[in-house]
C-alpha cells in the first residue's frame, strides 16, 4: 500500500438563476438560460486553470434546456468525460465533469 493520498480536487456549482443572481424578475427565460450558461462557460475555463479533476454543475431537471445545452456545450472541449452526477448526492439534475 503507497504512503500517498490523492486528493480528488473538484468544485461544485449550482446553476439555478436564483444562486448566480439576487433579482432575476425583469429577465426573459431567454436571458436567464444565456446568463446561466455564460457562467458555465467561465467555470469551465477556470476549472482547467485551476487543474481540477472534477466539476458538477447543478442545473436542476426543470424541461431540460439548460441540460441540454450544457451537454451540447460539452462536446467541443477535449480531454473530458460527462455523464449525470451520483444521484444520492446531487438529485436528478446534475452533470458530472471529469477532466482526463
Amino acid at each position: 500500500k503507497s504512503g500517498f493520498t490523492f486528493l480528488i480536487r473538484e468544485r461544485v456549482v449550482d446553476l439555478h438563476i436564483e444562486e448566480l443572481m439576487k433579482d432575476h424578475s425583469g429577465m426573459s427565460a431567454g436571458q436567464i438560460i444565456a446568463h446561466q450558461l455564460s457562467v458555465f462557460e467561465k467555470e469551465m475555463d477556470k476549472a482547467y486553470l485551476d487543474r481540477l479533476n472534477r466539476i458538477t454543475f447543478i442545473h436542476g431537471i426543470g424541461s431540460g434546456v439548460l441540460r441540454s445545452s450544457i451537454r451540447e456545450a460539452l462536446k467541443r472541449f477535449d480531454n473530458i468525460s460527462f455523464s449525470d452526477a451520483p444521484v444520492e448526492k446531487f438529485g436528478n439534475g446534475a452533470t458530472q465533469i471529469d477532466f482526463k
